[in-house]
């Protein structure tokens, strides 16, 4: 089984500049920007949770029981394999070479195989025994995204829901 992809490490891009930010929630104070980039925060996670699509560029890490579980991965779009360890039949973690593996797929349907001509290992019969870490997220956030993460942070600032589920299908990796 496939486990949920954990943040590893994000590049710290700012998707909605704070002055644009402010402007779109009629906030004139700069006194309130630790809230407002909180309410960002709190709507890019919750995005990210729903769909599985990363808005900014980050490394995460996906857990998996065999090779066969990363056939389609939950999170994207993927840019890169990192790297890759496992543990073998003894249960000692080993490293893999990345040049052993590779994306396949398109768009939002991504999965890892071994690379043409490459034999992958035999791991051991437990959970989570596979470690794969890929660069993923996108250059620049698209129109939709921007404005479901928009209308999220209206919604927290005003403690009312923002359906954003239109903007979102699109853009839905997990199942």
């Amino acid at each position: 089984m496939l486990g949920a992809p954990r943040l590893i490490a994000a590049a710290g891009d700012v998707l909605v500049p704070i002055e644009e930010l402010r402007d779109f929630l009629r906030i004139d104070d700069a006194a309130a920007d630790v809230e407002i980039v909180g309410y960002l925060v709190a709507s890019q996670t919750e995005i990210e949770r729903r769909t599985g699509y990363r808005l900014g560029r980050q490394t995460v890490e996906v857990l998996g029981d065999s090779w066969a579980d990363f056939q389609h991965l939950l999170v994207g779009p993927v840019r890169s394999i990192v790297s890759a360890r496992y543990q073998d039949r003894a249960g000692v973690w080993t490293d893999l070479a990345a040049d052993r593996l590779e994306l396949f797929g398109a768009e939002l349907e991504q999965g890892v195989r071994a690379a043409p001509g490459k034999a992958l290992p035999q791991v051991r019969l437990d959970r989570a025994v596979i470690a794969v870490r890929l660069d993923v997220g996108s250059e620049a956030i698209d129109k939709l995204l921007r404005w479901a993460l928009l209308l999220l942070c209206r919604g927290k600032l005003d403690d009312a829901p923002a359906d954003v589920d239109h903007l979102l299908f699109d853009f839905r990796i997990n199942p």
